[in-house]
């Protein structure tokens, strides 16, 4: 539960920072994190799971109980998020909202049901803030046509993984 709230908080975070409607200046920081960091409180270095180790026995990472605390913004702020379907890809969002972890951050989930083709246009004008779906030609046909769209990957393989699906 707590992973599932970890992964909740910080795909909305991702995805409302990656809309078009942020800022266009670059700070010079390549937004990176140090393997040296001292993490987050409750957290620190048992809440990091190494990439390079793909071993079952390989621990995973967690947080203390209660940590991360919530930060909760000093209004409440509606954050939409398009999708056609509320499938097992959308699961960290609902779960995050049933377990009240957007709540205690000040923040509301409204789903929006559009198919993410239609939702471009409202995506690159700010009328909606992050869309759900797929490496499909909608997304590719908007950065041929210079629409100023973002892409946040869920799932990570370092280049060395190799085919997982075979031993």
């Amino acid at each position: 539960v707590k992973v599932l709230r970890l992964i909740s908080i910080v795909l909305v975070a991702f995805a409302v920072l990656a809309t078009a409607c942020g800022s266009d200046s670059d700070s010079g920081s390549s937004g990176s994190s140090s393997s040296s960091s001292q993490g987050t409180e409750g957290c620190k270095d048992s809440a990091v799971t190494p990439i390079g180790d793909r071993s079952p026995g390989r621990d995973v990472a967690r947080c203390e109980p209660g940590y991360p605390k919530p930060q909760p913004l000093a209004e409440k702020t509606k954050v939409s998020v398009v999708t056609k379907w509320k499938a097992e890809f959308v699961s960290p969002i609902l779960t995050g909202i049933e377990f009240g972890e957007f709540a205690a951050e000040n923040l509301e989930i409204e789903f929006v049901e559009l198919g993410f083709s239609d939702s471009i246009a409202q995506l690159d004008s700010c009328d909606l803030d992050f869309g759900v779906a797929g490496t499909e030609a909608a997304l590719h046909n908007a950065i041929n046509n210079d629409v100023d769209i973002k892409m946040i990957l869920g799932n990570y393989y370092p280049p060395d993984a190799g085919d997982l699906s075979v031993d």
